[in-house]
């Protein structure tokens, strides 16, 4: 599991490992961007948004994914299937997933999009888009004289990651920067945050889109490197505290825990202690045990994030009730215009 190293966000050139990992990321990047520029991936019948990013760890990927949907349904009255890989789950076929799915079958955000809009998770996207189509198809058949039929059908697809994937081909990919972090030293992977440059992804990337305030000052280096790129901004916002448990322990396995913890206090928690875990850790037993010795040290609830929770097991959760960490992403109007306007045509495309 992923522990992002500090020396990717490092702006000193000299730094050891940086350097030293530099030659093996020119041919990670090579390899990766090659991969993601093949045109031979499946063309799926439903249109196909991508919600990606060009580094490694969180960016916002999935509060994107739940608030473009949302803003599909309002705005155009399309329903939408989400499309992830499954990451840290032990399925490898195309798959719906299920209420009676857990974490260790097909990962975390697949079980927290399916709350929302059907999910579907195949590392081979390609096919998991046909088995959507599939399924539309069969529920179309079953329902021909059911007057809910359009509530059943899927309309878009948005895929959760996936941008360097090649085997299903977008028709919009939307890059997802986090403000504060950026693109980190610029480095590519191991080296860097990079999964590849920026100079490379520009011919297969519809928009930018910083979350937060953009302190790292990315909107200038896009700016830099590719001619008249379409860049929104968004935010995410914590959901109100519940003042009846204000004080409490922090724990996430993310890629950047550092973002929950900063927005545990925004929300307004009082953060008594926090705990760090690798991205989509599996806790342990000893974990458990040690989250719960320090609820009782300091007389604070757990919290944790959405993604944390669906991996946590369910005897755990029926005892100790932690809290989850609930946050929402939105758009100003302007960028929401902006955004609108760019996604209108591929909506209205009919296939």
């Amino acid at each position: 599991m992923l522990k992002i190293p500090k020396f990717w966000y490092k702006e000193n050139d000299s730094f050891l490992w940086a350097v030293s990992l530099k030659p093996v990321g020119l041919i990670y990047g090579a390899i990766t961007t090659h991969r993601a520029n093949k045109q031979n991936g499946y063309k799926s019948k439903l249109p196909v948004i991508c919600v990606g990013n060009i580094t490694m760890g969180g960016t916002g990927k999935t509060p994107t994914a739940l608030a473009l949907a949302k803003i599909l349904k309002d705005e155009f009255h399309k329903n939408v299937a989400f499309l992830t890989r499954g990451y840290g789950g032990s399925i490898t076929e195309p798959t719906r997933i299920l209420p009676t799915h857990q974490a260790s079958e097909c990962g975390d955000e697949p079980l927290l999009l399916a709350k929302t809009s059907p999910t579907y998770i195949s590392p081979d996207r390609g096919r998991g888009a046909m088995l959507i189509e599939n399924d539309n198809e069969n529920n179309h058949e079953n329902n021909h004289d059911n007057d809910n039929d359009n509530e059943l059908k899927t309309d878009v697809i948005i895929l959760d990651d996936g941008m360097q994937n090649p085997t299903l081909q977008k028709d919009i990919t939307l890059v997802i920067i986090d403000g504060k972090f950026g693109l980190g030293n610029n480095r590519l992977f191991p080296a860097g945050p990079l999964r590849e440059s920026l100079r490379s992804a520009q011919f297969r990337s519809s928009a930018f889109i910083i979350i937060g305030e953009d302190s790292s000052h990315t909107r200038d280096l896009i700016c830099e490197t590719i001619a008249d790129p379409l860049i929104l901004q968004a935010h995410i916002k914590p959901v109100v505290v519940d003042d009846d448990y204000k004080a409490v322990v922090v724990f996430a396995g993310i890629g950047m825990p550092d973002k929950v913890f900063a927005t545990a206090k925004q929300a307004g928690y009082e953060i008594m202690h926090s705990l760090s875990y690798g991205d989509h850790y599996n806790y342990t037993q000893a974990d458990l045990d040690h989250l719960v010795s320090m609820s009782k040290k300091y007389k604070a609830k757990l919290l944790t994030t959405s993604k944390d929770y669906a991996r946590l097991p369910q005897e755990f959760i029926k005892e100790h009730k932690p809290l989850i960490l609930e946050i929402e992403l939105s758009f100003d109007e302007q960028n929401k215009a902006q955004l609108l306007n760019l996604i209108k045509p591929t909506i209205e495309l009919t296939r």
